[in-house]
This record gives C-alpha cells, sequence and structure tokens, in this order.
C-alpha cells in the first residue's frame, strides 16, 4: 500500500512489512545478518533499533485514550505516510542519528531472539490499534 492513511490501512500496511520483515532477516545467514558493513549497522542492529523503537509506541497505543487529553490536540492537519517517510529520510540526510535509548547493542543478542523482540513489538502495536 502506498499511502496508508485510515487505521485499517495502516494495519495493513504494517502487518505486510512486518512479515516481509521477518521472511527478509531470517532469510540470512548468521554472517550476513550480523556482519556491519562501511560502518553501518548490521541487519541484526537495524532489527534490534527497530524493535526498541517500535516497544513504547506500541505501548502508548494501550494507554486509555483519556491520557492523550493531557497533550492537548496538535493545531495543524495530520501528515500521511509519503510526508513522513519525506521528514523521515530528510533528518537522516541532514545527520540525524538514533538517540543512545533506541540504538542497538546493548546487550548481546541471539538472532533468534532479536527475530522474536520484532516479532512482539510488532503484535503489540497491531494489538493495540485496537484499543
Amino acid at each position: 500500500m502506498e499511502n496508508p492513511f485510515t487505521k485499517d490501512e495502516i494495519k495493513e500496511a504494517f502487518t505486510g512489512t512486518s512479515d516481509s520483515l521477518l521472511q527478509f532477516f531470517s532469510s540470512l545467514s548468521d554472517e550476513a545478518f550480523f556482519t556491519s558493513y562501511n560502518r553501518k549497522w548490521s541487519a541484526a542492529e537495524n532489527l534490534e533499533h527497530l524493535a526498541i523503537s517500535t516497544e513504547p509506541v506500541a505501548k502508548s497505543l494501550g494507554f486509555p485514550k483519556l491520557t492523550f487529553n493531557i497533550f492537548g490536540r496538535h493545531k495543524d492537519r495530520s501528515r500521511n505516510y509519503k510526508e513522513l517517510v519525506a521528514v523521515y529520510n530528510q533528518k537522516l540526510k541532514e545527520g540525524a542519528k538514533a538517540s543512545e535509548k533506541y540504538s542497538p547493542g546493548k546487550k548481546e543478542q541471539t538472532k533468534e531472539s532479536l527475530l522474536e523482540d520484532w516479532q512482539n513489538a510488532a503484535e503489540m502495536l497491531l494489538k493495540n490499534l485496537d484499543k
């Protein structure tokens, strides 16, 4: 789906992406999965980052709706998926890096544990989208 916007479209797109990620990372040999190239994160580190950055979003979606009233509503319209991706990619081009909290490598992981961490974070996000 090119530009998901409704809750159902987001769920469908996220499910497809999550399944594709699991299939891709599972298909890699351990060497390819854990090897870093050109001082960039390895596939394992990328997957760990995805899991640890998805988990807080997933948890927050499970909060009572009243919780969000504390923060108020944004005055501008919501951005669509393409706009969010463009902003994200621009920030990366400008040198943005993951904060320490969302950076991988804090503990030794196996391929299986990283795949499970991603699957758990993705399942929590999908479950809490329905709350």
